[in-house]
């Protein structure tokens, strides 16, 4: 290898491996999803964890307390 000359061998490696990682948890949720989120900012995490629920399963669990 002359100077000044970039070694690829370890950066084909590197990039074959990328593209067999799973994506990000984060980036999961859609986009429409996380602006509706925005939205309810500073309402608080447990606030969040109940809407996040869906009506049926909040129905659900409101029948089985009655």
């Amino acid at each position: 290898m002359k100077r000044g000359e970039r070694d690829m061998t370890n950066m084909n490696i590197r990039k074959e491996e990328k593209e067999t990682k799973k994506n990000k948890r984060g980036m999961r949720r859609t986009k429409a999803s996380k602006k509706h989120y925005r939205g309810l900012r500073g309402k608080g995490y447990a606030y969040m964890r109940r809407i996040k629920r869906t009506k049926n399963e909040r129905g659900v669990k409101n029948n089985i307390e009655k």
